[in-house]
């Protein structure tokens, strides 16, 4: 009897055992369902160039059925068409989203991070600031009521559409919101990391993304890292926003000294080069290159295609015709005994004279002083330089 009983509680223990590691096997088996984690990092300025970039991350972890996309945000903020943009999307999205903020997420990028489904942050990072301002050349100043009112309801209904305190996302807009134990009247609302948790606005506080897998019980799964290409490699380059220069001065200036140059060092090169600074200046301000990589190719392109088509043709018109191959016999008698008008001062020995023979300008040189404006005779010619002397009285 004591025997029979021994074998009844092993053969209990056994079917227990077994039945806990079925279901603990069944239960890694439907975690590990082949969903991959999508990271991608949203840092520098936010402009439409990121955001579009952002859109094709988006639409490939959608499409991929991916598990979750984290979102890693390092921004002072940006342009706010471009940030609604980014933000309509992740609200729309199915897909789980995570921001994970490193550092810093102000202005648009509070509300690219109150889109998300959770937020963690970083130790020692900040979120909120997010008072639109107007920017120009030399400053920024406060944007009009009407943007900063529209702009309150965007990041408040953001924050409620995902699940975050709608009352903290519009004091960090308004300055007249006063939310006791919180923010005072007249202050822009601005949380450290623990003070967003306290509040929450963000659920953990996590070192690394190693960390973040931990919490949100994401080890194992394959991870497709989607940084967005410019942001963290050419981002740096472009000037801050509170800089003198901006990029579209900048290549204007560009081009204004490659051509200045030009009169310097002539050779119809340079000009070219100036006029291709010109294009990725226009380019950049009208919102076409916003990427350094996309204004070089524009000044680039622009420059050289002008150079290879137009240098000949304007050596022509500038300098005069000189062919391949001359027969110097014939040219000579040609240019002999034609006159000419001095367009500019002949001093000789000297290189800066200048003369008009049929419709074209030519340097010229003299033995003698010419004024400019008086009427000289060609003696001669070396390749594209006029010889000449006064035309004689009578």
């Amino acid at each position: 009897m004591k025997k029979l009983h021994l074998k009844t509680i092993s053969a209990l223990l056994i079917l227990t055992a077994l039945t806990l590691y079925h279901s603990a096997y069944q239960g890694h088996a439907a975690s590990d369902d082949g969903r991959k984690i999508y990271y991608t990092l949203l840092k520098g300025t936010i402009n439409n160039t990121l955001a579009a970039d952002f859109e094709g991350v988006l639409q490939e972890a959608e499409k991929a059925d991916a598990k979750v996309l984290i979102l890693e945000i390092d921004t002072f903020g940006g342009r706010l068409d471009a940030a609604v943009r980014i933000k309509d999307k992740l609200i729309d999205s199915k897909i789980n989203t995570i921001a994970f903020v490193n550092k810093k997420a102000i202005s648009a990028g509070a509300l690219i991070s109150l889109a998300t489904k959770h937020i963690v942050m970083a130790p020692g990072s900040t979120i909120g600031a997010a008072t639109p301002v107007k920017l120009s050349y030399w400053e920024e100043k406060p944007a009009s009521e009407k943007i900063i009112s529209y702009f309150k309801k965007e990041m408040q209904s953001t924050a409620e559409a995902a699940g975050h305190p709608g009352d903290i996302a519009a004091a960090m807009v308004d300055s007249d919101l006063q939310i006791a134990g919180v923010v005072e009247k007249g202050k822009l609302l601005t949380l450290t990391t623990k003070e967003a948790i306290r509040l929450k606005v963000a659920e953990y506080e996590v070192r690394d993304l190693r960390q973040l897998y931990q919490k949100f019980q994401l080890e194992g799964r394959a991870v497709e890292n989607r940084p967005l290409a410019w942001t963290d490699k050419v981002a740096e380059l472009m000037p801050d926003k509170k800089t003198i220069f901006n990029p579209t001065l900048l290549w204007f200036l560009l081009g204004l000294a490659l051509i200045f140059l030009e009169f310097v060092v002539p050779g119809v090169i340079l000009v070219f080069f100036g006029i291709g600074a010109w294009a990725a200046a226009l380019t950049t301000y009208i919102g076409l290159s916003a990427s350094f990589q996309s204004q070089l190719l524009v000044f680039a392109v622009t420059s050289i295609l002008l150079l290879v088509v137009l240098r000949k043709w304007i050596k022509g018109k500038y300098y005069g015709h000189v062919g391949d191959v001359q027969d110097q016999t014939k040219n000579l008698d040609e240019f002999t005994g034609q006159r000419v008008v001095v367009l500019q001062e002949v001093i000789p020995d000297k290189m800066e004279g200048a003369v008009e023979f049929k419709g074209a300008r030519w340097r010229a040189v003299s033995d003698e002083p010419i004024e400019k404006g008086e009427t000289a005779v060609i003696t001669g010619f070396d390749g594209i330089i006029l010889q000449v002397r006064k035309k004689e009285e009578g």
